[in-house]
């Protein structure tokens, strides 16, 4: 078994990356195929910190003959007693099955973990992220991460077959680079685990919003809260623009000054006013001359309403009135003037941020 080890620089990542937390551990696998059944692992990389020496440790097993699966296993399993805590890239579904696979045919009992698939942690995020799709290199990608290796696992699978027949350097350093910087990718897109944690809060109405403000610049309502996670980044989302920038996260949201209509429920209950243009209780409407009403419809049962508006759905659920430029409008609006409170803009925030 080939076994290959450097030392990374830790001045590349921030000095707050997951894996200089005791017991962490990054890694990837490369196999012969799908089916723990039928295929190997011919390469496991890992990305760990060691703590008696201070260093960010990349280390390499590779299988350059047929038997070194067993050893390459039981180092694992022994590698995984110490770091328990291990980050990996759509390993729930494929690498760790597979390793408990390949193990239990050796009789090998795996040791207990906590697991962090970044696949899971990123996929609610995709459409805020715009991804094409959720590889990881197209993350890397959209992080700023440059690779070399232009192979996927697959690609390699029958490069690894023509190794073992050959024994070609060049070959064995096309395999090693494929892993490599899928590890080094993976380093890189936890070092913006703090972004994924922040926006799962936010998309779940967890974030603690202990202080806010707001104001009106021109045409856009800005509102801001401090934030204690060291993230930078911004979205510009369909209702809004998010700029999350260490130590404030801003909102900028359009304000619309227009003449919108709130609709009531049950058109039954009212009468629209024809020569006035807008609806009233049936209760009220009994004193109008019948020729300047008719029973009014889902469609025209409302009242005007000339002010400011910040945009909502209805799906939201605000305490507030929803106003609408027409009857099947899907997007409507809330008037500013009602988040009269610190408790009715936090709201409003809380609720906006879950469309994330």
């Amino acid at each position: 078994m080939i076994v290959k080890k450097d030392i990374l620089h830790t001045s590349t990542y921030e000095p707050n990356h997951l894996l200089f937390e005791p017991g962490s551990m990054a890694f990837d696998i490369e196999t012969t195929g799908f089916s723990p059944k039928y295929a190997t692992i011919y390469l496991i990389g890992m990305v760990y910190f060691d703590m008696s020496e201070s260093e960010l440790v990349h280390e390499q097993w590779f299988c350059e003959k047929a038997g070194d699966e067993y050893e390459l296993l039981f180092k694992f399993n022994t590698q995984l007693k110490k770091y328990n805590r291990i980050y990996h890239f759509n390993g729930d579904q494929f690498d760790l099955p597979f390793i408990k696979g390949r193990m239990a045919l050796y009789k090998m009992d795996c040791p207990s973990y906590t697991s962090y698939d970044l696949l899971k942690i990123v996929r609610p995020f995709k459409k805020t992220l715009e991804l094409d799709n959720l590889k990881l290199k197209t993350l890397e990608k959209y992080f700023g991460y440059d690779r070399h290796d232009p192979f996927t696992g697959g690609d390699l699978i029958q490069v690894y077959e023509v190794y073992m027949d050959t024994k070609d350097s060049k070959l064995l350093q096309t395999l090693l680079l494929h892993n490599y910087e899928d590890l080094l990718g993976l380093v890189g897109v936890i070092t913006h685990m703090p972004l994924f944690n922040l926006l799962k809060q936010m998309k779940e109405e967890t974030l603690d919003i202990n202080e806010i403000y707001g104001y009106d610049d021109d045409d856009v309502y800005v509102i801001q809260f401090p934030i204690s996670d060291l993230v930078n980044q911004g979205f510009d989302l369909a209702l809004y623009k998010l700029e999350i920038h260490h130590p404030l996260c801003t909102l900028r949201v359009p304000i619309r000054r227009d003449n919108l209509k709130y609709y009531f429920p049950n058109p039954k209950d009212y009468y629209y006013l024809t020569t006035e243009g807008y609806a009233v209780h049936k209760s009220v409407g009994k004193y109008v001359d019948p020729c300047h009403k008719v029973q009014a419809t889902k469609e025209n049962c409302y009242i005007h309403k000339e002010g400011h508006f910040l945009p909502a759905f209805k799906h939201l659920n605000l305490p507030l009135n929803y106003y609408y430029e027409n009857y099947t409008d899907v997007q409507g609006y809330v008037c500013l003037d009602d988040l009269a409170t610190e408790d009715d803009l936090v709201l409003y925030v809380r609720r906006l941020l879950t469309l994330l």
